[in-house]
């Protein structure tokens, strides 16, 4: 339970978590199983861009081998 004083926030665990990698981590984003969503395709190769509140997904399908 996050509303308690002595619990992580769900960012403040993500922070604390993966907080040191090199990387940007993007939350609270319509991805998933459940309405509004964004589909990702598994095994596609992604590119993701996010600037300014304003984000975009590339998916491509490599062929198969």
């Amino acid at each position: 339970d996050a509303s308690a004083a002595d619990r992580l926030s769900y960012i403040e665990g993500v922070r604390a978590t993966l907080g040191h990698m090199p990387y940007p981590i993007l939350y609270d984003l319509d991805i998933g199983h459940v309405q509004p969503q964004f589909t990702l395709i598994n095994g596609a190769v992604g590119e993701v861009a996010f600037d300014a509140g304003q984000g975009t997904v590339k998916q491509t399908m490599r062929p198969l081998p």
